[in-house]
C-alpha cells in the first residue's frame, strides 16, 4: 500500500524529518525530504505496517537548531477486501415471483450496481441501496429450474480503495407449477366390487393430503394410506346401487414450493350391488340329526335395507325368493331349510342381495346346526357372507385324527373340498392338491356349472396326509367361493356321528405380516403356513404370549408349495396370545396361515374344533354380531400386532336396539392380546351387533368366538 503526504515549511533547501507507525504495529517507516519553495511532498510504502491507525509525523529546523513545531496526521490503513452476501427470504425451492433479495456488504463500499450481479434464468429489477453496505433487490426467474445470483469480483471499491472479492451464489429452484394429481382403479366401469381401490397419485411429493381432503357420492372411504408423498391409496366403498365417485379440490395439498395442487378429474364408477352366498347344505338329515340352514342376516349401518334372498339347487336352478327389510343395527334370521327348492341329501347356493339402501351395511352368515334327535347337537358351525374372489385360491386340508385317545385313532377324517361359481355362465379350471413337502398328489379338471358347485375330497389318500388345494380357474374375473369343510366322524364306518365339523374358507394368499390369535387354554393350537408360490420362501413366525412377551422367533425355508405345521402349546402354554407371521422379502403373495384350535375332553377326545385364517388387520371400525339362543355365550378375542400401545372400545347392542353396554374401554400395550366373555353382560334368547372402535386402523385383530355354555361347540365369528 502507498501513501502520499505533504505540507508546508519555511526553511528552504533544510530538510523535513518524516515517520510513520501503525497501532497494529510492523514495521515503521522513516524518510527525509528537503522543504522546496515552502512546500514538501513524499509518498511512503507502508506494505511494512499492518493495518491499523497510522500516525505521520514531520519534523523541520531552522539554521539556528530551532525545531518547528511537529506535524502530525493520522489515518487507518486497511487492506481487507469487502465481500458481498446474498441471502433471501424465500423458501428452496420456491414459487416467488419475483424473489427478493438482500445483498449485505462486509463494510461500505463505492459503485455498486444492478448491472454487477451475475445471473443465471434471472434478471434483477427494483435495485435499491439502502445504505452504504446494504442493498436489496428483485431476482426474476425467467423460466422454471435453477436460478442464481452473485456478485463478481473487483466490483466495487471500498474507502480505502480495496477492491471486492466474489460473493456466495445464491441458488434457489423456482417452481409455480401446480402439482396435478389423478384418481385410478382398476375396477371395471360397471362394478359390484364393495370396496373399490382407488390409487392418486400427484405429479410431485405433496404435504397436508389427507382422507378428508377426498370428496365423495354415495360412497364413503376407509383403509388411506400414504403410500409416498407421490401416491397414496384408499378404498372407496358405494353406499348404493348408481353411480359412485371421488374427486380431490384444488389447493388442498402443496408442493415443496408451496405450490397448492390443481384439481383433479372426477372419478367415477357405476356400483351394481352384488349378491352375497353361501351354500346351503341337507345332508345328515336324517334319524340321527336334523339339519338346520340358519341365515343371519345383519344390518351394519343407520338406515333401513331391502333383502332379496334367492335359492339355488345343486344344479344352479333359482327357486323362490325371500323379501325382507331390516332395521338399522338389526338382524334377520332367514330358515332356508323351510325355504322352496331345500330338500336333504342335497345342497346349493343361497343369495342375498341388497336392493335398496347401503349394500356396504348387509353382513352375516350362514349357521349350520346338526341337532340330534335325542337332544343338543352333533355339530355347529358358521358359514360367513361372501362375494367370493377371482382368480387362484387356497385352502389347507389334514386327514391327521387330532384325537389324543387311542380309542379314537381308525375313526374317519374327511375334507371335502367344495367350490362354488357365482357367475351365471359355466366356468372351467384344474384343482390342484399339494402335500406337505410340496409335490403334487394330483390334478383334476373341473367344469362348474353357473351358480353350481363341485365337491371334491382331499382324504382319500392312502396314509394320513396334510396339504393344500389351490383352485386355478380359467377365467380371470369370474367369482368363486372355495372352502374346506373338514369332518372328524366318531366312527371308523362312516355313520353320520361327529366330534366335531368345521369349514374353512380359501384364501387368496397374503404378502406382507399376517396375524392370528393363538388360545392354548385347555386346547391345543396349531399353526399351519402354506407356501402358495413356486419357489422356496423364507418365512418367519413370532409368538407371543398375552402380556406382549416374545416367546419364539422361528425362521425356516418352505419349499415350493410345501406347508408347516408348528404346535403352540409346546410355545404358549395354557393362556392366549399371538402370532405374527411373514414372508421375508416377499414382493408376491406368497403365504397362506392358518391357526387351527382343538379342545379335547377329559378321555382326550375332541370336544370341538375350529380354524381362523391369520389376516392383515383392516379398518379402524369393525363389527360383528352375538347371539345367546340355544345356551350360547361369546369371546371377543383381541390382539394388537403393533409395538406401540393401543385403545380400543366394544360395544354391543341388541336387535331391539337397546344397548348391552357402550364404549368399553379395552387397553393393549404392544403385542399384547386379551379375550373377554363379553355375552355374560346379555340374557339368554337375544341377539345383535357388537361393534369394536379399533382406535387406529389396521393394528387390531379381532374375532368372536361363539360357543356353548357347556362347551359342548365352538365356532368362530368374523369381527370385520
Amino acid at each position: 500500500m502507498s501513501f502520499s503526504l505533504g505540507g508546508t515549511c519555511t526553511e528552504n533547501g533544510r530538510a523535513v524529518s518524516l515517520g510513520a507507525n501503525s497501532s497494529g504495529g510492523g514495521t515503521g517507516v522513516t524518510a527525509s525530504v528537503n522543504c522546496n519553495a515552502g512546500n514538501w511532498t513524499s509518498s511512503w510504502n507502508l506494505s511494512g505496517l499492518n493495518d491499523g491507525t497510522v500516525t505521520f509525523t514531520a519534523d523541520h529546523q531552522d539554521a539556528a537548531g530551532l525545531d518547528a513545531t511537529q506535524a502530525v496526521r493520522v489515518v487507518t490503513k486497511e487492506t481487507v477486501s469487502p465481500v458481498a452476501v446474498i441471502a433471501t427470504t424465500a423458501s428452496n425451492p420456491t414459487n416467488f415471483n419475483p424473489i427478493p433479495i438482500t445483498i449485505e456488504f462486509t463494510e461500505t463500499v463505492t459503485g455498486f450496481s444492478a448491472g454487477d450481479f451475475t445471473l443465471e434464468n434471472a434478471s434483477i429489477s427494483n435495485f435499491v441501496a439502502v445504505d452504504g453496505n446494504s442493498y436489496t433487490a428483485n431476482l426474476v426467474p425467467t423460466v422454471n429450474g435453477l436460478v442464481s445470483a452473485s456478485v463478481g469480483a473487483n466490483k466495487v471499491v471500498d474507502l480505502y480503495g480495496n477492491d471486492n472479492t466474489l460473493s456466495n451464489k445464491l441458488t434457489l429452484e423456482f417452481d409455480d407449477n401446480s402439482p396435478t394429481v389423478s384418481i385410478s382403479s382398476t375396477s371395471e366401469s360397471v362394478t359390484t366390487d364393495p370396496s373399490i381401490a382407488l390409487s392418486i397419485e400427484f405429479s410431485e411429493s405433496v404435504t397436508g393430503f389427507s382422507k378428508s381432503d377426498i370428496s365423495v357420492t354415495n360412497a364413503s372411504l376407509s383403509d388411506f394410506t400414504a403410500v409416498s408423498g407421490k401416491i397414496y391409496q384408499v378404498n372407496l366403498k358405494p353406499s348404493n346401487p348408481g353411480e359412485v365417485s371421488a374427486s380431490i379440490s384444488a389447493d388442498v395439498a402443496e408442493d415443496d414450493a408451496g405450490n397448492g395442487n390443481a384439481a383433479s378429474i372426477k372419478f367415477s364408477r357405476t356400483y351394481e350391488a352384488r349378491s352375497v352366498c353361501s351354500v346351503w347344505n341337507g345332508f345328515f338329515n336324517g334319524e340321527l340329526s336334523l339339519v338346520w340352514n340358519i341365515l343371519e342376516h345383519v344390518n351394519l349401518g343407520t338406515e333401513p335395507i331391502g333383502i332379496s334372498s334367492t335359492l339355488y339347487g345343486l344344479d344352479g336352478t333359482s327357486h323362490e325368493s325371500a323379501e325382507f327389510v331390516i332395521e338399522p343395527g338389526q338382524q334377520l334370521d332367514l330358515l332356508v331349510h323351510d325355504m322352496p327348492g331345500w330338500i336333504a341329501d342335497s345342497y346349493g347356493l343361497v343369495c342375498s342381495k341388497v336392493t335398496s339402501g347401503n349394500s356396504s351395511s348387509l353382513d352375516g352368515r350362514l349357521v349350520y346346526f346338526a341337532r340330534q334327535a335325542q337332544g343338543g347337537f352333533e355339530y355347529i358351525f358358521a358359514s360367513p357372507f361372501t362375494d367370493g374372489l377371482a382368480g387362484d385360491q387356497f385352502v389347507g386340508f389334514n386327514t391327521y385324527q387330532p384325537s389324543l385317545n387311542t380309542g379314537d385313532v381308525g375313526n374317519f377324517v374327511a375334507n371335502w373340498i367344495q367350490i362354488t361359481n357365482l357367475d351365471d355362465s359355466n366356468q372351467k379350471g384344474s384343482l390342484l392338491f399339494y402335500n406337505q413337502e410340496g409335490e403334487l398328489l394330483e390334478s383334476k379338471d373341473l367344469t362348474i356349472p353357473g351358480k353350481g358347485q363341485s365337491d371334491n375330497s382331499a382324504h382319500d389318500w392312502e396314509v394320513p396326509t396334510v396339504g393344500f388345494v389351490q383352485w386355478q380357474p380359467d377365467s380371470s374375473s369370474a367369482r368363486f367361493v372355495m372352502k374346506n369343510t373338514r369332518y372328524l366322524y366318531d366312527n371308523a364306518e362312516l355313520e353320520n356321528r361327529f366330534d366335531g365339523v368345521f369349514q374353512l374358507q380359501a384364501s387368496p394368499g397374503e404378502k406382507g405380516v399376517l396375524s392370528a390369535i393363538l388360545d392354548t387354554a385347555a386346547a391345543s393350537s396349531i399353526l399351519e403356513v402354506a407356501n402358495i408360490t413356486n419357489a422356496a420362501v423364507n418365512t418367519r413366525a413370532r409368538f407371543y404370549d398375552s402380556a406382549g412377551a416374545l416367546l419364539a422367533d422361528l425362521n425356516f425355508s418352505l419349499p415350493a408349495h410345501a406347508s408347516q405345521h408348528i404346535i403352540a402349546d409346546a410355545i404358549l402354554s395354557d393362556g392366549t396370545g399371538s402370532v405374527l407371521v411373514e414372508a421375508l422379502g416377499a414382493t408376491v403373495k406368497s403365504l397362506t396361515a392358518t391357526v387351527f384350535q382343538y379342545g379335547r375332553n377329559e378321555t382326550g377326545s375332541i370336544a370341538y374344533l375350529y380354524g381362523v385364517s391369520a389376516l392383515k388387520p383392516v379398518g379402524d371400525q369393525l363389527r360383528s354380531s352375538y347371539n345367546t339362543f340355544l345356551n350360547q355365550s361369546c369371546d371377543i378375542y383381541l390382539a394388537n400386532t403393533s409395538s406401540s400401545n393401543q385403545t380400543a372400545t366394544i360395544s354391543m347392542k341388541r336387535n331391539d336396539g337397546s344397548d348391552v353396554f357402550v364404549d368399553n374401554v379395552v387397553e393393549l400395550g404392544p403385542k399384547q392380546s386379551v379375550v373377554s366373555n363379553i355375552c355374560a353382560a346379555e340374557s339368554q334368547e337375544s341377539y345383535g351387533v357388537v361393534t369394536l372402535n379399533a382406535g387406529n386402523s389396521s393394528v387390531i385383530n379381532s374375532y368372536l368366538l361363539r360357543k356353548d355354555r357347556n362347551d359342548l361347540y365352538r365356532y368362530p365369528i368374523p369381527v370385520r
